[in-house]
């Protein structure tokens, strides 16, 4: 399918990453538009949304803003996420502090990393507008 054809459906993108993000009141900030999320509902969440993007082909159009060069934004999230050892995917959804060798700890931060910057980029999409992220903290599970 050509990539023109997939952003110019009218569904919506098969990941919602508003239904994960809680608006947050920051009146000392009123330029940004500011969300806290849940690490345990958001790295699995955004996790299983990259490996289903690298294993079935399916177009992250949930990364494109409107007058992007959908190459340019999306293909640099596919092709960073290309680059980290598969396995890595599986390590991030296990407790940090069940896993000891540092080539998999490592492993591990390089996909927790990309996975936040792709749930911030498609809730920068999502609002349309400068945004604000707070991570909780929760239970550690999820500490790079």
């Amino acid at each position: 399918m050509d990539i023109r054809s997939i952003l110019n459906r009218k569904s919506k993108p098969s990941f919602l990453i508003r239904a994960y993000a809680v608006p947050v009141d920051r009146p000392n900030d009123p330029d940004r538009k500011w969300f806290s999320f849940d690490p345990v509902e958001i790295y699995p969440a955004t996790i299983n949304r990259i490996y289903h993007c690298l294993t079935t082909g399916e177009y992250p159009t949930e990364l494109i803003q409107a007058g992007d060069n959908p190459t340019s934004v999306a293909e640099m999230y596919l092709a960073e996420a290309r680059l980290i050892d598969p396995q890595a995917w599986k390590y991030a959804l296990i407790p940090r502090s069940e896993l000891n060798e540092e080539h998999v700890l490592q492993a591990r931060a390089k996909a927790l990393e990309l996975a936040r910057r792709w749930f911030t980029q498609a809730l920068h999409v999502s609002v349309g507008a400068p945004i604000g992220i707070h991570i909780l903290k929760g239970d550690g599970a999820f500490r790079l």
